[in-house]
């Protein structure tokens, strides 16, 4: 076993260069081998569980709140396939001095993650740099060790049941990415906590850890489930539904579509929330927000009716769930399946988007004051929605929701306003989801698990989903909006010239041109249109007074063609 030390600045690059390539060298020698990184913090002897695993190529740590595999635990055994990714692996980080590991680790290994855009290793490449090979067709035999219990990373780790109290089933703790300024807790302290007490026993760890290190390791234990029991999804699915929603003005049409198809649908009750419901003190005390017309205030209104509805003392605890649909959505099917199995090991659950990164759908603001470390588990995975919700009433989802509605209380977190901490905006930020930012970050730090969005879509319409892909930019329709939706962008380059200079957007996989648009079936799709300065105030890319003057986004029929230029 070895670790490599780790440097700031560039030489950070050299550090992982030479970590791979003593890997490399000790696969060719024939050498079975474990890498730890520096900041791990061993708690209990590792090797149980790496014998366990021996008859595996390649077994790599993961992290709690994300899918990708996690380059800070490595173990290797020597076989052509472990030898060929250490020295791929090698060759990348060379190649790209500035990619993180865990992009190419994930797309040379073979590696899917459910939570990033890497579909193929042929997409990896695209994306984390990884050079073409044509040996990566070959597969590696690889595990991922068991991280939510046992290696756990910088965003948390989860007990149930465990004999030892403090640390739980814990083998190791990363602690890299677990920074708070804000408090105090930088590296420098996070290694005197972790390294100050020299274990000489053999048994390891908690006997000799200081309390400062246990108060750490607990600080990152997540609740994500009030009770582990052997519930099944159809004893969760006969739960009581409650579906509730918010409109004022110019969605009431909407909300009766939204009541009816909740009935419709095997929803027990339905509750459906306005101005005048909500509570009159908690109103005046957030005036500045709710006075904002975005969002009727800018959606803070949200976590409010949800907790109004969980706190209900009608609804009881453990078999009444709360669903949230927003308005100008609604039911297509019986949700009680969805519910069944997304409660399986969480109590809150939420569609993971298939796209938007929270760094990209999240200001810094929001990202610091939630979330002060910023760990890429967070920052560089897609948000979760927060359109279609499930709560089970347990006080576990509850105190998550109060911290929520705290977070969008605050101005800074919730509002489009400059940021005023100090931070800028992430290089690749296209715009502020208020409401959702705080309830995507609030949902990963506790550990909760979000279910498939395609599920979500099975059982509801969301039937506003093309404005929000109208809404961004058009590289990034090609791979959010799927056939058979195809997209016209018309610009003039000022308000004094008319002609329209006319551009083509379609999914990656689907026609490319007018004429093999002409070709296809006649589709029955609506058009919609969205004027340039609807456009250009939810996407700040978009600027109407510049080079967008005069934009139109349609969605278009094939009929439609007809007509075009």
């Amino acid at each position: 076993a070895f670790s490599c030390p780790e440097f700031g600045g560039d030489e950070m690059s050299h550090s992982v260069e030479v970590e791979y390539a003593i890997l490399a060298l000790l696969c060719a020698c024939g050498v079975p081998t474990v890498f730890l990184d520096l900041k791990q913090a061993l708690l209990r002897d590792p090797s149980p569980s790496i014998i366990a695993v021996k008859e595996y190529d390649m077994a790599f740590s993961s992290y709690l709140l994300s899918d990708s595999l996690n380059p800070t635990i490595i173990y290797s055994r020597p076989s052509t396939q472990t030898c060929r990714v250490n020295r791929d692996m090698l060759q990348w980080i060379w190649e790209s001095p500035f990619a993180d590991d865990r992009d190419g680790l994930n797309a040379i290994a073979g590696h899917t993650p459910r939570d990033q855009f890497i579909k193929n290793y042929r997409d990896g490449q695209v994306l984390s740099f990884a050079t073409r090979r044509e040996s990566a067709r070959s597969p590696l035999n690889f595990t991922v060790l068991n991280s939510r219990r046992e290696y756990a990373s910088g965003d948390g780790w989860i007990a149930f049941d465990s004999d030892d109290r403090d640390i739980g089933d814990l083998i190791s703790m990363s602690f890299w990415s677990m920074e708070d300024t804000r408090h105090g807790v930088t590296e420098d302290t996070l290694f005197e906590v972790f390294y100050a007490n020299n274990c000489s026993n053999e048994s390891l760890p908690s006997g000799c850890l200081s309390s400062e290190a246990i108060d750490v390791i607990n600080g990152y234990r997540r609740v994500p489930k009030w009770v582990e029991d052997e519930e099944t999804p159809e004893q969760l699915a006969s739960s009581r539904l409650v579906s509730v929603s918010y409109a004022e003005g110019c969605c009431e049409k909407s909300k009766e579509r939204n009541r009816h198809s909740a009935y419709d649908n095997g929803i027990d009750e339905v509750r459906m929330y306005n101005w005048s419901t909500l509570d009159a003190d908690w109103r005046e005390r957030n005036s500045a927000i709710l006075s904002l017309p975005r969002g009727a205030g800018y959606w803070m209104w949200k976590p409010f009716v949800i907790l109004d509805t969980l706190l209900d003392e009608s609804l009881p605890w453990f078999s009444s769930v709360v669903l949230y649909l927003d308005a100008g959505n609604h039911y297509i099917a019986n949700p009680r399946g969805v519910v069944g199995r997304a409660l399986l090991h969480t109590d809150v659950a939420a569609p993971l988007l298939k796209c938007c990164l929270e760094s990209d759908w999240a200001k810094r603001d929001a990202i610091r004051l939630l979330a002060p470390a910023e760990p890429p588990a967070i920052v560089d995975r897609p948000q979760n929605a927060a359109y279609f919700l499930i709560f089970r009433k347990t006080p576990v989802a509850v105190d998550f929701v109060r911290r929520w509605l705290r977070a969008c209380e605050d101005y800074r977190v919730v509002t489009d306003h400059d940021n005023v901490e100090g931070y800028p905006n992430y290089p690749t930020f296209t715009r502020h989801v208020h409401d959702q930012t705080a309830f995507s970050i609030l949902f990963k730090l506790s550990g909760f698990t979000p279910f498939d969005l395609d599920e979500a879509h099975r059982v509801m319409n969301l039937s506003r989903s093309l404005t929000k892909c109208q809404m961004l930019p058009i590289t990034f329709l090609k791979r959010a909006c799927a056939p058979p939706f195809f997209f016209l962008l018309y610009t003039t380059s000022s308000a004094e010239d008319s002609s329209p200079k006319v551009s083509l957007a379609s999914p990656a996989e689907g026609p490319q041109t007018l004429a093999q648009i002409r070709s296809l079936p006649d589709e029955d799709l609506a058009t919609e249109t969205v004027n340039a300065t609807t456009a250009a105030s939810s996407a700040p890319s978009l600027n109407p007074s510049q080079v967008y003057h005069g934009l139109q986004i349609r969605r278009l029929s094939v009929d439609s063609l007809a007509s075009l230029p």
